[in-house]
């Protein structure tokens, strides 16, 4: 099974044709994919070099008019009767294999095993029990507070969503998040959260308690979802909560993709009070130009950037860019994942004011984090 970059299927079916066999078979599969039926192989590691000789020849630039371009190709194999004993079995495990070498990185070749026959039968499972998760209430959200770095009052709160599996007990997003996105279960996970986060505002304001802003995290799918602005604001509104209240947040790849259309989203957000925030940032690809044209409030340091500040440090370089560069548009800035006083003490005096960690507080869920506000301030950083 051949992966490739949608530019030009018959020159690169044309380009494999030169390569291949008397009795070998080439077919388009669908899309940009291929199958090659390679009988007379007897080896494995024929059909490695077969294999391997096809991604080495589709390196080459193809010319393409006036234009000279370059693809990558990805492989999977599949060896009969190991992996399978009819055609759709084979092409099936040949499939697995050639995704799981796109994971890896492209331009690879992976033969198909047992324990990718394992994980995807767990991928399965875990879809379905997510679904299953979201109609039996499995999830929860618990609130990570922000604050400012000199006396620890309370900037904010970051709402994360936790899954309670019945049998694998508490998960967090790095367990189930990146299969929801794959599986779209992360559209109406994430409007369940949406909904949660918003009815929870409420019930705090009702008990007096007025959380300054809470941030909600929102992928790519959710964003690109037409009506996402006019569900969102009609929430609000459903709730009788000033836009200002919230803040959300989206990592730099998925804001930078489509800016145009990004941009005419968060607009209609940020119209209804709503407040924009980069994750995760400096570890994506925003550009000055595109941050200038989007209508974003906050940066969030990414916590990579913050491990990285010794417990004796010199000036950093790249925390120092990023405080640099938040000064410089006009944004507020929150470091992430601080853990150490050191990192603190360091980020404040390099001119960060505000962070999130565990050095300040883990996750709490609703009742934990009505005591947490009721307080406001938990003195200054020793």
């Amino acid at each position: 099974m051949i992966a490739l970059t949608l530019l030009s299927l018959e020159a690169v079916a044309s380009r494999i044709e030169n390569t291949i066999r008397q009795g070998d078979t080439l077919s388009r599969f669908g899309g940009d994919e291929f199958v090659l039926i390679m009988p007379q192989l007897k080896l494995n590691i024929d059909a490695a070099a077969f294999a391997e000789n096809i991604v080495k020849i589709l390196q080459e630039p193809f010319c393409l008019g006036q234009h000279e371009v370059s693809i990558t190709a990805s492989i999977g194999v599949s060896i009969y009767p190991d992996h399978g004993k009819d055609a759709e079995t084979l092409i099936n495990h040949a499939d697995l294999a050639m995704y799981e070498t796109k994971s890896l990185g492209k331009n690879n070749v992976a033969f198909f095993s047992n324990s990718l026959d394992k994980k995807h039968k767990c991928k399965i499972s875990l879809e379905s029990e997510m679904r299953k998760a979201l109609e039996r209430n499995e999830f929860m959200i618990e609130y990570q507070p922000q604050v400012t770095l000199g006396d620890r009052s309370i900037r904010g709160l970051e709402a994360l969503v936790r899954w309670q599996h019945p049998t694998r007990g508490r998960l967090t997003p790095s367990d189930f998040i990146s299969e929801a996105e794959e599986n779209e279960i992360i559209i109406p996970l994430g409007n369940w959260v949406i909904d949660q986060v918003l009815r929870d505002v409420r019930n705090w304001r009702k008990l007096g308690i007025d959380p300054p802003v809470v941030a909600i995290n929102v992928s790519a799918l959710q964003l690109r979802q037409t009506d996402f602005a006019a569900f969102f604001v009609k929430l609000l509104k459903r709730y009788d909560i000033p836009g200002h209240c919230i803040e959300l947040e989206l990592t730099e790849n998925v804001i930078m993709q489509d800016v145009n259309e990004k941009i005419r989203c968060l607009k209609s957000l940020a119209d209804a009070g709503i407040k924009i925030a980069i994750d995760d940032f400096g570890t994506g690809y925003s550009s000055l130009v595109n941050l200038q044209r989007l209508p974003v409030d906050t940066l969030k340091m990414d916590q990579s950037f913050v491990d990285g500040i010794s417990a004796s440090p010199s000036e950093d370089s790249m925390v120092s860019i990023i405080i640099a560069m938040a000064r410089g548009l006009g944004l507020s800035l929150i470091a992430e994942g601080i853990e150490q006083l050191h990192q603190a003490q360091y980020l404040e005096q390099a001119g960060c004011f505000q962070g999130q960690g565990y050095l300040f507080s883990t996750p709490l869920n609703f009742s934990s984090t009505v005591r947490y506000l009721e307080q406001g301030s938990y003195g200054p950083v020793q």
